[in-house]
């Protein structure tokens, strides 16, 4: 924040002011502040309060669009739109891609899933066959964890992983067609102009 307040007193508040087309009465309204402080604070003689150098930013960044429509800089407006626009596109874009990422690896773990729930059974199968001979407590503590272990890979637990693949697939479907949908309205808008 002070490099923020310096760079502000150093480039001149009162530049700032004029930028945003503004009187010292108007910014001080504004800010929060009085007029006798944005007078002092353009001559450096004083420092605005940390509140009014936020409220400040804030609106450097979000009154150009409003000073160019009202000066009728169409094309700055347009450059604007079209930056947000190109963002928004590309942030589908990049979820589609996010959800192609993580698809591989959902379905490996799916395999790898059934691979051990096989395994396990035959585990329990051979433990069962071990109990008939004699039964002690080894024989008991493999036969928890191999049912601990069935029941982390069990046919519910592949279900639930089958619909988690079939939710990312249609999202990064939803995702592709909604960036498609952008680029085509992006087109149609902004080809007319």
């Amino acid at each position: 924040m002070k490099a923020y307040k310096h760079s502000k007193q150093a480039s001149g508040i009162a530049q700032t002011r004029k930028a945003l087309g503004l009187s010292q009465q108007q910014l001080a309204d504004e800010l929060g502040v009085a007029r006798t402080t944005v007078v002092m604070a353009e001559q450096n003689k004083r420092s605005l309060p940390t509140a009014a150098i936020i409220k400040l930013a804030e609106m450097e960044i979000n009154r150009p669009a409003e000073t160019a429509a009202l000066n009728g800089d169409m094309s700055m407006l347009k450059n604007e739109a079209t930056t947000a626009w190109d963002r928004a596109c590309k942030e589908f874009l990049r979820k589609q891609k996010l959800c192609e990422y993580k698809l591989p690896e959902l379905q490996e773990k799916l395999g790898k899933m059934i691979i051990l729930c096989h395994k396990t059974d035959e585990w329990l199968k051979a433990i069962d066959k071990a109990a008939m001979a004699h039964e002690n407590s080894w024989v008991k503590r493999q036969r928890l964890a191999a049912i601990r272990r069935l029941n982390k890979c069990d046919v519910p637990a592949q279900y639930l992983l089958q619909r988690r693949i079939e939710l990312l697939k249609a999202e990064a479907e939803l995702n592709q067609n909604t960036y498609r949908q952008c680029q085509d309205d992006y087109v149609n808008l902004f080809s007319n102009q």
